[in-house]
């Protein structure tokens, strides 16, 4: 196959493709039927996207690209076959079951009349055996000491001297990205896509991060409290870090890249792999974060193994056993509960406040 870039981005899709995705999204009226993607969420929408980016670059790449066929007609077993096989060699069974599910959720909508039980039954199988498949064993570190690493990370930053390149800010906003997303493990598209006054609110203690439905993959919202020890690194990546990276652009994203732009998604989850290989010995990708968590509570404190579902979001404990846990075993200890222990910077709430509502205005008015 020839070099190309393994997605297709949809400003390089063929036109074909491009009129038809945008007519899943048409909005309906008394007169005429919404499309067929017109209610998934944002998250979906790029989900969707990517997987959609990721087929069209198969095609392109294997000459199964046909510009004079409708986008929903090159989906056909023969296809689909040759996609599982050029994608099996590089990825695992439970990222195939995922874009087989997501290709399956695009054809629908796209050709509603057409017979898709031969893609939904290849779907289901894979995920079947993705829920047989072992887990690998659980990364050899506790979220505990990913905590204490990350509050590292931040104090070795706040050392640092400013070198005009942003070094310090972007170690700083690091070990912050990093303890937030171990102390309340939201998922990828939830965490990269947090909002300043959206999402991020101040308190008079401290913050909270408030999700909609629309945010979630279960389409509930939820609050959660920023860790008390990560309440003062936040005032200060906020009301300086965040800035500096900046360098005078608007927008409302918490997370900025070296470059002065919102971190991407592939951007964070690609730099999360080299900071923790670098800093842990293991490289972490940003679900793993969710499967550390939910061990540890499960060996750590197993008295309090039920808030593993609340903590990820899940309608049922079953759920995060089945897909999070990979305790072997279960212990009696409080390594976890402690992760949390209040560590928070010596800055008062009022001060925090003065600094916080400047920067929450200032992040609301960019998210027109």
């Amino acid at each position: 196959m020839s070099p190309l870039p393994l997605i297709t981005k949809p400003k390089n899709w063929p036109e074909i493709d491009r009129a038809h995705w945008a007519m899943l999204f048409v909005k309906g009226d008394l007169f005429d039927d919404a499309g067929g993607g017109a209610h998934w969420s944002a998250g979906t929408r790029a989900k969707l996207e990517q997987t959609y980016g990721h087929w069209l670059s198969f095609l392109a790449r294997s000459g199964q690209l046909d510009l004079f066929c409708a986008p929903a007609e090159r989906i056909t077993r023969d296809t689909v076959r040759l996609f599982h096989n050029e994608t099996l060699a590089r990825v695992s069974v439970i990222s195939i079951s995922s874009q087989l599910a997501d290709l399956c959720m695009i054809a629908r909508p796209l050709d509603p009349a057409a017979d898709w039980a031969w893609l939904r039954m290849v779907s289901d199988r894979y995920r079947r055996r993705q829920e047989l498949t072992q887990l690998k064993p659980r990364p050899g570190v506790s979220s505990s000491e990913i905590y204490r690493w990350a509050l590292k990370e931040i104090g070795t930053a706040e050392k640092m001297e400013s070198d005009g390149r942003w070094e310090r800010s972007i170690r700083f906003r690091d070990g912050l990205m990093v303890g937030l997303l171990i102390a309340r493990p939201v998922r990828l598209r939830a965490f990269i896509n947090i909002e300043i006054g959206k999402h991020l609110a101040a308190q008079a203690d401290g913050f909270t991060l408030q999700f909609k439905p629309e945010d979630m993959k279960d389409r509930k919202s939820r609050t959660f409290s920023v860790p008390a020890g990560l309440v003062g690194p936040m005032s200060r990546y906020l009301t300086e870090h965040r800035p500096e990276l900046l360098r005078g652009a608007e927008t409302g994203k918490l997370w900025i890249s070296r470059r002065g732009t919102p971190l991407s998604r592939d951007g964070f989850q690609q730099h999360l792999h080299d900071i923790t290989l670098r800093g842990l010995g293991v490289a972490l990708r940003p679900h793993a974060f969710r499967h550390v968590a939910a061990t540890s509570i499960a060996e750590d404190d197993p008295e309090h193994v039920n808030i593993i579902a609340s903590l990820l979001g899940h309608a049922t404990l079953a759920t995060s056993e089945r897909h999070y846990n990979r305790a072997s075993g279960v212990t009696a200890a409080s390594a976890f509960q402690s992760m949390i222990r209040d560590r928070r910077h010596s800055t008062s709430a009022s001060e925090r406040q003065m600094n916080f509502a400047r920067v929450l205005r200032r992040g609301s008015r960019t998210q027109t």
